[in-house]
């Protein structure tokens, strides 16, 4: 049975096909008219996927991304907010429930590894399998409008690469999932605010938080930059140094973990760090993904290096110790000894 013909496209057609969805394809088409007036023709021919992270085409598409975005997920980017049918709604919400079930049934899968299925999951229905399939039949049918279907590839990549507020939003509503995918999830959509590539919220006024808790925070930056600056100058005051910074002053526990060992806390983090980029606002991935895995190598072999200290301490006091102690068993011949020994360098 073809699940998509008999049940996916009937379901779509009723809650996308219509009068208000049509106008928006017209919206689109003038908008992606006007920011092609913009745009170099090298750029033109290039794949979708290729072009998210040039800026120069980004900066074009985004009042396309932005309109197309808001008239589907809402301004919000929240599901309960969504200018979409409930059915919808309750379509995905089922849909990340299977997932769920999914992976239960195949024994368990990696938090991380499961958090990014039940997000791809989720964004082939925001584009690829709801409106954008109407629309792209549409401009197959007429040759002047072919066009267009460059305009939906390159939306679907932006709509299901760039929305992960929305689809955390969904997966917040799963009722079956255990503690450590919840847990997960909520350190994920706390960390949204620290976006590498979006746009960092600001606490507005300064009456939520007293001088104390103010000169905490102080202390916990300055902190985190002199730490970080033992690995590359330009990670201060960068994204990953805002992140972590929320996430050391989010609770006591974490503050003291990470004065405890700050490598072993950085490492800890890296991948939630990872998982709460939003992409919203244009950037380099690629360089933020090689950025990202370098200080991940870094902090390996800091941690292994603070093991190897460690080791080297306990076996140094030892010696030490002993050292000493047949020492101070002959006074004389230590002072005898320490005379005609020449000095280390």
């Amino acid at each position: 049975m073809n699940i998509i013909e008999k049940v996916s496209e009937p379901f779509i057609k009723k809650y996308y096909d219509t009068p208000k969805i049509e106008a928006l394809r017209i919206a689109a088409m003038q908008k992606y008219d006007e920011g092609n007036l913009k745009v170099p023709n090298e750029l033109k021919k290039k794949n979708a996927p290729d072009l998210r992270d040039i800026k120069t085409y980004s900066d074009a598409m985004r009042p396309l991304v932005k309109m197309v975005s808001k008239e589907i997920m809402g301004e919000l980017m929240n599901l309960s907010d969504a200018p979409m049918h409930d059915q919808v709604k309750e379509l995905l919400k089922g849909i990340d429930a299977c997932v769920i079930k999914w992976s239960k049934q195949s024994g368990g899968i990696e938090k991380e590894k499961l958090i990014s299925a039940r997000k791809s999951a989720i964004s082939a229905y925001i584009a690829t399998r709801s409106f954008m399939k109407i629309w792209i039949d549409a401009f197959a049918k007429d040759p002047e409008l072919k066009k267009y279907i460059h305009m939906t590839a390159y939306l679907t990549t932006m709509l299901t690469t760039r929305s992960d507020k929305f689809f955390y939003s969904v997966m917040s509503n799963a009722v079956d999932q255990d503690n450590e995918q919840r847990k997960l999830l909520e350190e994920i959509k706390n960390a949204l605010a620290f976006s590498s590539l979006g746009k960092p919220k600001k606490i507005k006024g300064k009456q939520f938080a007293n001088p104390e808790q103010r000169a905490e925070r102080r202390a916990i930056k300055k902190e985190v930059d002199n730490f970080l600056l033992q690995f590359d100058e330009s990670l201060i005051d960068s994204n990953f140094s805002q992140y972590l910074q929320s996430i050391v002053a989010s609770s006591k526990e974490n503050t003291l973990s990470f004065r405890t060992n700050p490598a072993q806390f950085a490492l800890d983090n890296l991948d939630g760090y990872w998982f709460s980029i939003d992409s919203t606002d244009g950037g380099d991935l690629y360089k933020e993904s090689a950025t990202i895995r370098e200080l991940e190598q870094l902090l390996k072999i800091k941690i292994d290096s603070d093991k190897a200290d460690d080791s080297g301490e306990t076996t140094t006091s030892t010696e030490a110790t002993s050292t000493t102690t047949t020492t101070n068993t002959n006074p004389t011949q230590a002072s005898s000894e320490e005379d005609t020994s020449p000095r280390k360098q």
